[in-house]
């Protein structure tokens, strides 16, 4: 008897069998037995919403696996589409990973149950990391009260490829290691953020990271520093080196 392939998805724990005998005698012909309870499961682990993320952005990345079933299941994940580079193991939601250096990267999951249910292999995308981040002094040290801002500019990323697009993180340090998220934008095309919560002559570190609706998030962004004083010092500028022009006489 093919249970998966005659009742598919299916589960029950009050599943019964009955067999009858037929002798093809002419009277008391048959016979029947009927077993005890049991656990019927042709049901394939289900994935979650969201099913699965990849956070690229910490070291070692973290994973968020959301999947469920009736019974014991377990998961595989690894870098290869065939998962030839990975082992079955117990599941949970969590798990860390380390990722090859690059601007994104995909992993491939698959779950398994006892009864030897077993879904398709999926995948998942983390979006490109962006690039082209710079920064600003951005002060008017000419208002009254000063305005104190830096301004930080990045280049647009693609559209993520296993979800879409969700939003920018923006995050700030003022130590360079401990990073707290000051604002998300949440269009792909809007490439840009004006930081006006600094205090003066505070050195600020910056970062971003993309995002997906799958709540993949990419590798974060180079680090640039920062002083909202009036002056280009730092990590500010254009990216290009700083042109001086004089006139004759100046001093």
């Amino acid at each position: 008897w093919n249970a998966k392939a005659q009742i598919p998805e299916v589960y029950s724990s009050t599943t019964k069998i009955r067999v009858t005998v037929d002798d093809r005698e002419a009277a008391n012909n048959l016979s029947q037995a009927v077993s005890a309870n049991f656990i019927l499961d042709t049901k394939n682990p289900t994935r979650g919403i969201p099913p699965f993320s990849i956070n690229a952005s910490v070291s070692p990345a973290q994973l968020t696996i959301n999947a469920s079933d009736n019974s014991l299941f377990q998961m595989r994940i690894g870098f290869q589409s065939d998962l030839s580079d990975a082992s079955w193991e117990d599941y949970s939601n969590s798990k860390t990973i380390s990722l090859p250096s690059g601007s994104s990267v995909t992993l491939y999951y698959q779950y398994r149950d006892i009864y030897g249910n077993i879904t398709p292999i999926f995948s998942a995308t983390t979006p490109e990391k962006p690039v082209g981040f710079i920064i600003q002094d951005t002060s008017n040290l000419t208002a009254s009260p000063v305005k104190y801002s830096l301004h930080l500019d990045w280049q647009e990323i693609s559209e993520p490829s296993t979800a879409p697009f969700k939003q920018y993180n923006i995050l700030r340090s003022t130590d360079g290691i401990n990073f707290s998220q000051i604002a998300t934008i949440l269009s792909k095309s809007i490439t840009h953020h004006t930081d006006a919560s600094v205090l003066p002559n505070t050195l600020y570190y910056y970062k971003i990271t993309a995002q997906d609706q799958d709540n993949n998030i990419s590798f974060a962004s180079n680090v640039v520093r920062g002083m909202a004083n009036g002056a280009q010092d730092f990590d500010e500028g254009s990216g290009q080196p700083v042109v001086q022009f004089s006139r004759p006489g100046d001093t």
